[in-house]
């Protein structure tokens, strides 16, 4: 789990002053601590109220933000690192939604590689670096966007051995029984069931089990276009008139 905490607004260096969580070590695994920037272009330096510091990780904005009010209007002055640490929040979703699409299938263990959570570490890869924060130990802001930046191609990287070590055994269990390739597949997909079986009906689906295609035909041999899918993990369920069958496929 990846916690996201703000900096807080007293305007010090929290490597000096003790304010909980923000002074926790900067190497923290599971901690990404908010800073916020003056204005909303994020080009700007650090917000006058924002703490600072080596365990402050990223910066957003968190002045003149137009939030819902509690009577039900809309407030255009909203300002705080409690206003900036939401915002983290929404990249970091889209960060997550991206290892769902991949390769690991969207089940992290553990450290994949770094030092840091994989989502911290990503949204910390691809801010956008601001000079005016690096004076205060604060490399940059969040992007938006590029918390999907290279995602599929590190977690592809980082859990190849596991996940085709995994798929060269299914291989050799069932090669005799079918044939499904290319696995991995960039746009077409093939497969051959045994010779005396005849394939009725198969479909391809996410991990949340949406139905992304899905044929009905009798035939030894099957393919398809399936160029339309998102890179990520699948699976693929066939009937034949004599056995279902279930593999993992990864589309590239």
């Amino acid at each position: 789990m990846l916690f996201v905490a703000s900096a807080g607004n007293d305007g010090v260096d929290v490597t000096q002053d003790n304010v909980t969580p923000a002074s926790f070590d900067e190497d923290h695994f599971s901690l990404l601590t908010v800073g916020g920037v003056e204005g909303l272009a994020c080009s700007g330096g650090l917000a006058s109220f924002s703490n600072w510091g080596t365990s402050v990780d990223i910066a957003a904005p968190s002045e003149n933000l137009r939030v819902p009010g509690l009577g039900g209007d809309w407030s255009a002055d909203a300002y705080g690192t409690s206003f900036a640490a939401p915002i983290v929040v929404a990249a970091a979703v889209q960060s997550w939604l991206c290892y769902l699409e991949s390769p690991a299938g969207g089940t992290l263990s553990g450290p994949l590689g770094g030092a840091a959570h994989p989502v911290k570490e990503q949204l910390l890869n691809t801010l956008t670096a601001v000079p005016a924060l690096q004076s205060y130990n604060i490399d940059g802001v969040v992007t938006f966007g590029g918390a999907c930046s290279g995602i599929q191609q590190q977690l592809a990287q980082q859990s190849d051995n596991e996940v085709w070590s995994q798929q060269d055994l299914q291989q050799e269990e069932v090669g005799s029984q079918l044939q499904v390739y290319p696995n991995p597949f960039v746009d077409r997909i093939q497969l051959v069931v045994p010779a005396e079986e005849m394939i009725l009906s198969w479909s391809v689906s996410t991990s949340a089990g949406q139905v992304m295609f899905h044929t009905a035909e009798a035939a030894p041999i099957s393919k398809a276009d399936l160029g339309q899918l998102i890179p990520g993990t699948y699976w693929l369920s066939i009937t034949t008139d004599q056995n279902t069958y279930t593999r993992l496929v990864v589309k590239n």
